[in-house]
């Protein structure tokens, strides 16, 4: 849970709430967290330049964010539509995108986003 997240950027969170729906057997939940106004990374694919909507307090931002998550122990496999996130499965998404001949052997396993993959 993002919540316990020391040193990461993110929304303050206000209050939760989750309720049954037994007609359908699902579980909703419901978050409020706060406005964020700032410019965001542009949607739809690739960043092959800095995007000039960023200065460099995002930059900042970002960074020591990256570096406090890379410090957090997750205690479980991310995973991406309830998949875990294994070395298997990375080697085969990167390898569709780029062949076989690209090593994907990872090292140091850290904690992620599960929508990175």
């Amino acid at each position: 849970m993002s919540s316990v997240l020391q040193g990461v950027a993110k929304p303050k969170w206000y209050q939760g709430v989750s309720w049954v729906d037994c007609g359908h057997g699902w579980m909703w939940r419901a978050d409020e967290i706060e406005l964020v106004t700032a410019p965001s990374v542009p949607d739809g694919g690739d960043l092959t330049e800095e995007p000039a909507s960023l200065g460099p307090r995002w930059w900042a931002d970002f960074a020591s964010s990256m570096d406090a998550l890379a410090g957090h122990d997750a205690g479980h496999p991310a995973t991406r539509h309830t998949q875990y996130l294994t070395q298997k499965r990375i080697t085969a998404k990167i390898h569709a995108a780029f062949g076989s001949s690209v090593d994907t052997k990872v090292d140091c396993w850290r904690a992620i986003h599960g929508d990175f993959v």
